[in-house]
This record gives C-alpha cells, structure tokens and sequence, in this order.
C-alpha cells in the first residue's frame, strides 16, 4: 500500500504501471546483469581516495554489494511501496553516517546505472525490423532510470532531513551549553559582586578609623596631659605633708629636751 507522499513521488517521476510491469518482467535480466556492473562500479570508486576511503577492504565492498543486490531486488519487483522507502531510506541514512558527500554518491550511482543501461543494450540487440523490442528496451532503461532518480531523490531528502536534525540537536547543545556557561558567568559575576562589597565595607570602615584617627590621638594626648598634671599636683600634695611632719618632729624633740632639763633640776633640787 502507498501513502500519499509516496504515490505523488512516483507520479512526478512518471514511473507508472508500465514502468513497474516491464522492471517486474526483466527482474532476471537486470539482476543477472548487476554481479559484473557492480564489480566494475567498486573498481572505479577505488580508483578515488575520496570513496575508497570508505571501504576496509575488498570484504567489506563485497559486502556493500550484496546489500546494494538486496536494494535492486525491490526495485525490479516493481513494488515501490513502505518496503522500497524503507531500504532506500536506510540506505541514506548508512551514507550521511558515514560522511560520503552526496555528489560521490551521484557520480557513484551515474556509473552504476550507466553500466547496467549499456549491458543491456548489448543483450537486448535491436534490428531495424524489430521496433517492438526496440520500444521494450527504451521503455526498461527509461524505467531503470526512473527508478535510480527516484532513489537518489530519496537519498538526497535523508541528508537534508538528516542535516536539519544535526543543525537541531547541534541548535539546542549550544543552547543548553550558553545556559550553563551564562549561569556560571552570572554565579561568578554575583560572588565577585558580593566579594566587591565587602572589600568596599572594609575600606570604608578603614577610611571611617582613619578619619577618626587624629581625633582619638588629641583625645588621648589631652588625657595623658591630665594625667600628667593630677600626678604632679599629687606629688606636691605629698611633698608639704612631708614637710609639715618633719616640722612637728623638729618642734616636739626641742620640747622633749627642754622638759627633761626641768625635771634634772627639780631632780637637783630635791637631792640637796
């Protein structure tokens, strides 16, 4: 069953139910004809560092062949159906993966139709009285050719599909890494901003003390000078209550001597 996508595909490609039925009817033929037009397509495409780079080895092209037989074999069923997108679409999606440009996939696939085109003209001989073999063979290299455009449409739609994806998921990391970069710039911003203000409170309070400064030195200079005057009118305190005691020592001893003396007379007398 076709969907609606598909059927106007194959509508603009012309490939109709007279395409379809003459690659039904020379599926053998072609498929007979694609083991050699394939071993002389992966000759050329190693004759070029740019596609042979993606084979390992003569193996692995083996291998890409028998695939690329596998691909044929639903195109000359002439069912162009979810089968057919499916493997031509998968086959795509295979070569933007591995990286090949689409213009070596389109000299690759030009060669490869062309070789399949002239071995059938070489096995299918037209004579001038033979117009009925002759209009069979336009119209099976015509379907051939068809069918080819309509992969390689398909082809060049996976790498466009596949491009729009990758410029997506290549959109939206860029967005989720500018997200986490501009919060770790923000975070930074805000710590140095928080670092800012307290250097700028501490310069401020160090600015603030210095102003302050003079002032508390004159205080404490006044201080000392009211310390120094308290200490010295002590000290002269001290000194005339010094004074002062010497005196009455000096005026009691001359009282004590003068008493003794009146009392050695009295003494004198009492003795005669």
């Amino acid at each position: 069953m076709q969907d609606a996508a598909l059927e106007k595909r194959l509508s603009f490609h012309k490939i109709d139910e007279a395409a379809q039925a003459s690659l039904r009817q020379n599926s053998e033929l072609i498929l007979s004809i694609l083991p050699s037009a394939l071993d002389r397509f992966y000759e050329h495409v190693a004759l070029f560092g740019e596609t042979a780079a993606f084979f390992r080895d003569r193996a692995h092209m083996m291998h890409a062949k028998e695939k690329q037989i596998g691909h044929w074999k639903i195109i000359t069923s002439g069912r162009f159906d979810g089968q057919y997108e499916a493997s031509v679409t998968r086959i795509g999606e295979i070569h933007n993966q591995l990286g090949l440009e689409p213009r070596w996939y389109i000299g690759a696939y030009n060669f490869l139709v062309s070789e399949i085109v002239a071995e059938l003209s070489r096995r299918l001989p037209t004579g001038p009285f033979s117009s009925g073999k002759r209009n069979d063979l336009q119209q099976l290299q015509s379907a051939i050719i068809r069918a080819s455009m309509l992969d390689m449409d398909y082809a060049i739609d996976v790498y466009l599909n596949a491009g729009q994806r990758e410029r997506k998921s290549t959109l939206e990391r860029l967005a989720v890494e500018f997200e986490t970069n501009v919060g770790d710039v923000i975070n930074l911003v805000t710590k140095a901003s928080h670092e800012m203000s307290s250097a700028a409170q501490k310069l401020n309070r160090t600015a603030e003390d210095a102003s302050h400064r003079p002032l508390l030195q004159a205080r404490c200079r006044k201080k000392q000078r009211q310390m120094c005057k308290l200490w010295q009118a002590q000290r002269k305190r001290w000194r005339r209550q010094s004074l002062k005691s010497r005196a009455k020592c000096l005026k009691v001893q001359p009282c004590q001597q003068r008493l003794s003396g009146m009392q050695m007379e009295q003494m004198r007398k009492s003795a005669r």
